[in-house]
């Protein structure tokens, strides 16, 4: 087994230091939004979450048949990629959180779509 790099202990430490989010926090942050987005819409399912009265994720199901992609519409697209964004800037500090960079990420969605 090769040692690790002082690159890779650095990485390890603050992964370590990384907190431990529960389920419940997987829609709010956009998070189930972007893992449908990306592996699940395009394929026609979506991972649903399944919840009790009092909010705590208690199980999860997979919807659809795979015969049709699912969307959600640009606007929606838009809003929750802007909300991953700034809840994984906010919550691990990997950049300032502004409105100044969501409004780019929204408009380069935006600049994506006019160009297709």
């Amino acid at each position: 087994m090769s040692e690790l790099t002082e690159a890779e202990r650095r990485q390890k430490a603050k992964e370590a230091e990384l907190p431990v989010r529960p389920f419940e926090d997987l829609s709010p942050s956009g998070l189930l939004w972007l893992i449908n987005r990306v592996v699940f819409h395009p394929r026609g399912y979506a991972l649903a979450l399944e919840a009790d009265d009092a909010g705590t994720i208690t199980g999860w199901k997979l919807l659809g048949d795979g015969r049709e992609p699912w969307t959600m519409g640009d606007e929606v697209d838009e809003a929750n990629a802007a909300r991953v964004f700034l809840d994984v800037h906010r919550s691990y500090g990997t950049a300032a959180a502004t409105a100044e960079h969501a409004t780019a990420v929204i408009r380069g969605m935006q600049a994506k779509r006019a160009s297709s």
